[in-house]
């Protein structure tokens, strides 16, 4: 089934929270000296700050919905270009926050750090992109795309992408683009299509499991969840033509689990609000670096890349070494939240706990 994508539509209104100084305890932690990267490799630029990952207080306990063969059926019934166009109208938005300073204390990024895993490295897709970058149209990237869902019956969207795992099938968004939080439930009618764009003719590709942390489940949607904010879905494959099982192979995926010592320079996709309409992917350049609610640092923040109005970019992937002749770089953390008045993007970093929920993805 192909998916072609046009509509114009508007987003729902950003509902504002302020993350209180109270919700910011600084918490004592034990320093854990840096190791060295058990089996670093030379090949790839920049790998010896790779797969270096802060200490974190969060549980790594996931949780997950699955969506049956006859569900993913259902889905492709579902997903008729009338509800397409719903989804793009009714996009999931970013979470506004005011980020205070009361207990962000930006200490010495290489602290709490520990090694623990080896990174995946990206897979390139099938074939050659044409490369775009900027604060503007950015189709370059084949790996990200649309995630299309029921939200409480309402068809409703987020950014997503492919990353590279022995699976093939793994996609990364945000976690509230799979599960509302407290309180809430699992989204339903999950449909993926990577390179989405106007011009139509992407392959849509049904949800199998979605996952998420535990935490998010307990505690998600509340202020200061950013670092639960991250999950994965594993395509049901089972219900593909033969040709079409191996995403990564067609789309290329991402590369995944490194987390540079402190700041670094990414390259921010998603589908906009401002530029694009919520249809058209968009990419702009920013400048990463570590925060610490809490006292630990399990919080990016991005700076210069929040583009005019961040509404419907919540799941995309943030990445480092970016490669625009490919579409393809290391994915480092998921937009999460904006801070509405200082123009600044937030996101989970991926540390221990974010590489067992991959892994435990990968195993769905």
């Amino acid at each position: 089934m192909l998916l072609y994508i046009f509509d114009e539509g508007e987003s729902a209104t950003m509902s504002k929270r302020k993350l209180s100084a109270s919700a910011l305890v600084a918490l004592i932690v034990l320093s854990v000296p840096m190791e060295a990267f058990a089996s670093e490799r030379t090949d790839v630029p920049g790998l010896s700050d790779f797969a270096r990952t802060s200490n974190s207080i969060y549980s790594d306990s996931t949780s997950s919905y699955v969506m049956t063969d006859g569900q993913a059926q259902e889905a492709y019934r579902y997903w008729t270009y009338d509800k397409i166009r719903e989804a793009m109208h009714n996009r999931i938005d970013l979470r506004s926050t005011y980020m205070d300073e009361v207990g962000l204390r930006h200490q010495n990024p290489q602290d709490n750090i520990t090694t623990s895993f080896a990174p995946v490295e990206p897979a390139l897709p099938r074939a050659a992109v044409n490369a775009r970058s900027g604060f503007t149209e950015d189709t370059s990237s084949m790996p990200t795309g649309l995630l299309m869902f029921t939200a409480d019956g309402v068809a409703a969207s987020c950014s997503a992408s492919l990353v590279n795992s022995s699976s093939k099938k793994l996609v990364l968004t945000a976690a509230h683009c799979l599960h509302g939080g407290k309180n809430s439930t699992w989204y339903k009618s999950f449909m993926f299509t990577p390179s989405a764009a106007p011009h139509g003719g992407q392959q849509m590709f049904p949800g199998g499991t979605a996952r998420v942390f535990t935490d998010w489940l307990e505690k998600g949607g509340s202020a200061g969840e950013e670092a639960n904010d991250v999950g994965f879905l594993s395509v049901n494959t089972s219900v593909l033509p033969d040709s079409l099982k191996n995403l990564v192979a067609i789309y290329g995926g991402h590369g995944f689990g490194h987390s540079n010592l402190g700041s670094f320079d990414a390259t921010i996709f998603g589908y906009p609000k401002n530029p694009g309409d919520n249809r058209v992917p968009q990419s702009c350049g920013a400048t990463v670096s570590t925060v610490y609610p809490l006292g630990i640092g399990d919080t990016l923040k991005a700076e210069g890349c929040s583009f005019v109005d961040a509404r419907g970019s919540s799941g995309g992937p943030w990445l480092q070494l970016y490669d625009a002749s490919t579409g393809v770089g290391w994915v480092n953390s998921v937009t999460s939240t904006s801070d509405v008045i200082a123009q600044q993007l937030y996101g989970p970093r991926f540390n221990d706990r974010v590489y067992k929920l991959y892994t435990d993805s990968n195993n769905d």
